[in-house]
């Protein structure tokens, strides 16, 4: 269990890297583009001021990684210098999500089904069997990186990032 807390815990850092005030996490453009402007991690979305959060709802983390990332246990968020949301992380089953209307989907099929075959597919975490999705919004500038388990096809993480 510890292991898994810190390899989760390396991946939230390295998910969020980029997000602070003067850059934003860069993806590879090769995918085509697929509109993710109606996506929603807990209700938040890209681009909106922490300020209108809730985060009382949220139990916080012991670690902190910067100045611009609000640490939960239940979601991680990323703001810049303005205060507008960067970049969101939940884990799938906890936090809910919403893409394009559809609420939480569960399985890898699911989100394929609601969002199409425009991705990148790669192994996120090889060790923990995880593979996952990323699709671009270019006319956005939106990332939505979906981590599911290569054993049930069962969802992990929803993780929402600006792109420059």
């Amino acid at each position: 269990m510890k292991k898994f807390c810190l390899v989760f815990l390396a991946l939230l850092l390295l998910a969020f890297a980029g997000c602070d005030s003067h850059q934003t996490v860069k993806i590879d453009n090769g995918v085509q583009t697929t509109d993710l402007s109606d996506i929603e991690i807990d209700g938040l979305k890209i681009g909106t001021p922490i300020a209108n959060a809730d985060l009382t709802r949220y139990t916080k983390a012991d670690i902190s990684y910067s100045k611009y990332t609000y640490d939960y246990q239940e979601i991680r968020i990323a703001v810049n210098g303005y205060g507008l949301i960067t970049g969101l992380q939940g884990t799938a089953g906890i936090i809910p999500f919403s893409l394009n209307g559809h609420i939480s989907p569960t399985k890898i099929s699911e989100t394929i089904d609601i969002l199409g075959k425009n991705h990148n597919n790669y192994w996120f975490d090889s060790e923990q069997k995880i593979k996952a999705n990323t699709y671009i919004d270019k006319e956005h500038h939106i990332s939505l990186t979906i981590a599911y388990s290569t054993m049930d096809n069962g969802l992990v993480w929803a993780i929402l990032s600006s792109i420059s």
